[in-house]
């Protein structure tokens, strides 16, 4: 079978206890430090992992939860080439890749920022695999072994001062 074109697929896996705070929270995923007002997180975001909490009073369960999101379309979007070598994509994900918390708080005016060292149990996880797309669009891509891509998701967003 003949392929038309080669992409490095790039997710980013996010695992944590939703128990870890009470109410509604996210995780969001941003390349590059996230705006200082959480209430324009939602605009600026290239994944996020949303909690949506009990009723007020209700302790949020004991259960661990996961999403994975692509970061493929965020990377072409930021002019980042997909289709050629890794080394370039993995430095820019090193450098950009930043991730956060906020938690609603119906008191105030915007989300509330929190520490990401507060959550139990949360673990982002960064892979890439390689798609091939056939020339006949009747076939099916193949897809490769996804593999871990380290030292991309050290960074959480907590300002300075907080």
């Amino acid at each position: 079978m003949s392929h038309s074109r080669t992409e490095i697929q790039y997710n980013c896996q996010v695992t944590v206890n939703q128990a870890s705070l009470n109410g509604s929270w996210a995780i969001y995923l941003f390349f590059g430090t996230p705006p200082s007002d959480t209430s324009d997180w939602p605009r600026n975001n290239v994944g996020m992992l949303s909690i949506l909490g009990q009723a007020p009073g209700v302790p949020n369960r004991d259960r661990v939860v996961s999403q994975s999101d692509s970061l493929t379309w965020a990377l072409r979007h930021s002019g980042i080439d997909t289709e050629g070598k890794t080394g370039p994509v993995v430095e820019y994900l090193e450098r950009e890749f930043v991730w956060g918390v906020s938690q609603n708080d119906p008191t105030a005016d915007r989300p509330k920022l929190i520490n990401p060292k507060d959550l139990r149990d949360v673990k982002l996880v960064v892979s890439k695999r390689k798609v091939e797309y056939p020339d006949d669009l009747t076939q099916k891509p193949t897809f490769g072994q996804p593999l871990d891509v380290l030292n991309v998701t050290e960074k959480s967003y907590w300002p300075d001062g907080q």
